[in-house]
This record gives C-alpha cells, structure tokens and sequence, in this order.
C-alpha cells in the first residue's frame, strides 16, 4: 500500500440494485445455505417420482413435504429480494447518499445528517465480492461499499491493502 496520510475518500451513491447484490451475496455466502437451495428440490422431485401423483394430495404428509422442498428454495430467494426492496424504499432520499473517509485508524461515515467514526477494532470482519466491499459491524450487519463508486481503479487496490494492513486476518479479500 502507498503509504499516504489523505483518507481514502468513496462518495456512494446507493442504488438498489447494490444492496440486492450484497444481501444476495450475504445469504448465500454460506455453504449450508447454497446446500439448502440444491438439495431440498432435488429431495422434494425425488419424493415426487416416488410419489403416486393421482393419490397425492389424499395423503397429506407426503404432500406436504413435496410442496416444502420444492418451495422453500424459491421463498427463501424471493424473501431475500422482497426484503431489501422494501428496506431500500424506506430509506430517504439523503440516506442513500453516504460518503466513506478510510484512513489506518479507521473509517468514517457520513450522510447529510449524520456522521460516525468506526475504529478497526470495532471492525469484526471485512469481506470483498465482486461488485463491493462489505465492512461488518456485526455477524450480520455490514456496510457495503460498491466498487463503482471508486473515482479510480487504484482506489480499490488501496482500499484492500489498507483492510487487509488494518484488519489481518479479519479481512476476506480478493
């Protein structure tokens, strides 16, 4: 990293479309979870091939199983696309304009009526996908910081070298 005393400076301008991305990534991020969305569809066209469709639905437990299994997948997906929907809607208009200043000691961020200074330390981990940086303040609470908003392609290189210098092993980088 070029060793500089000027904050990393990332003017976001949050569109929906970033935050989709970054819950979608969020919920899938798991092994388990992605292992849910393969593997309870293939359970579920399994019980149905084993299934004697005419008579189904006179049973009701192996219905009721074939309906979860094929279901729960798409609900799950589509729980995570209604709610960040409805979360970004509620936002207002100054919400979604944040501006990020990193420096080694920290980070601070800002709207057009509020400001907070979050200290490394405070920093649980830190993560990078493809489209955005995520900087967790809890388990599942994190900032996310679209790598469209850099004004230049070295400011995504400094922002990961500064993480990865501030965070160590905290930090998931590319």
């Amino acid at each position: 990293m070029t060793e500089t005393n000027e904050p990393l400076i990332v003017d976001v301008e949050l569109k929906e479309s970033d935050l989709q991305r970054a819950y979608f990534w969020f919920g899938l991020n798991s092994w388990s979870n992605r292992l849910m969305i393969v593997l309870l569809p293939v359970a579920g066209l399994l019980l149905l091939a084993k299934a004697n469709v005419s008579t189904l639905f006179q049973s009701p437990l192996p219905a009721t199983g074939i309906i979860v299994l094929l279901g729960f997948p798409p609900f799950y997906l589509a729980m995570i696309w209604f709610r960040t929907k409805r979360g970004f809607g509620n936002l207002k208009p100054y919400q979604t304009k944040i501006q990020y200043a990193f420096s080694p000691n920290g980070y601070i961020v800002s709207d057009a009526k509020c400001s907070g200074n979050i200290d490394w330390d405070a920093v649980p981990r830190a993560a990078e996908s493809k489209y955005s940086f995520h900087i967790f303040l809890t388990k599942s609470i994190f900032h996310t910081i679209p790598k469209r908003c850099f004004k230049h392609a070295d400011d995504v290189v400094r922002l990961r070298d500064l993480l990865k210098h501030s965070l160590g092993g905290k930090a998931a980088l590319s």
